[in-house]
């Protein structure tokens, strides 16, 4: 079952506010920079699908992706296209997508990330692009408070022991590196963000 974390889009949206601080608008912000106009997007894990609404003056076409379904059901209410996805399970939608992004949601997938990077690489007609916070707060408290924040952040399919720090980011996008064409810092080194090309 997933945390209360994942119930709803304000209680999501606020841990990320608490996460990020005077920062929390600076991700879109920097997704934003760099899609281009009239871009198909496909979110992975897209959780309460903030990516559509920071491209939404873009006239993109965008397709969300994630295992919750009270996230799927509320995108769909409010008219954007959304599926439940296993991405352990079910292959990407037959699709041409210019640009595939998987935001703040690799570290769930700590174990298999070498050959989801590698799927979303595949599917993509453009780019990829990766984002993953690399100063968590659950470092910056006392661990019986953090041994409850890692509980929050079960998605639904598990409790997710792993999160990344820069090194382990940028040794895992090091298998990457003929694919890398930028890396950008947001917030203040809170997240880094990798553009990867076909």
């Amino acid at each position: 079952m997933a945390s209360l974390v994942y119930y709803n889009k304000y209680i999501y949206n606020f841990s990320i506010l608490l996460s990020y601080g005077r920062h929390y608008s600076d991700r879109m912000k920097k997704i934003n920079s760099l899609i281009p106009e009239n871009s198909s997007v496909l979110d992975i894990c897209c959780g309460p699908c903030n990516i559509y609404y920071a491209l939404k003056n873009k006239n993109i076409r965008y397709f969300g992706l994630d295992y919750n379904q009270n996230f799927v059901n509320k995108a769909r209410q409010e008219g954007i296209r959304a599926e439940v996805f296993d991405i352990y399970k079910d292959s990407f939608p037959n699709e041409n997508f210019d640009c595939i992004i998987m935001q703040g949601s690799l570290y769930q997938f700590y174990e298999n990330r070498f050959e989801i990077i590698e799927k979303m690489l595949e599917a993509t007609s453009q780019f990829v692009i990766v984002s993953e916070p690399i100063k968590n707060l659950v470092d910056r408290i006392p661990a019986p408070l953090a041994t409850v924040i890692k509980k929050l952040k079960d998605p639904g399919t598990g409790a997710t022991p792993h999160s990344f720090t820069e090194k382990s980011f940028d040794e895992t996008m090091n298998h990457f590196k003929k694919h890398v064409l930028a890396t950008y810092d947001i917030g203040e080194g809170i997240e880094k963000l990798y553009l990867l090309k076909k």
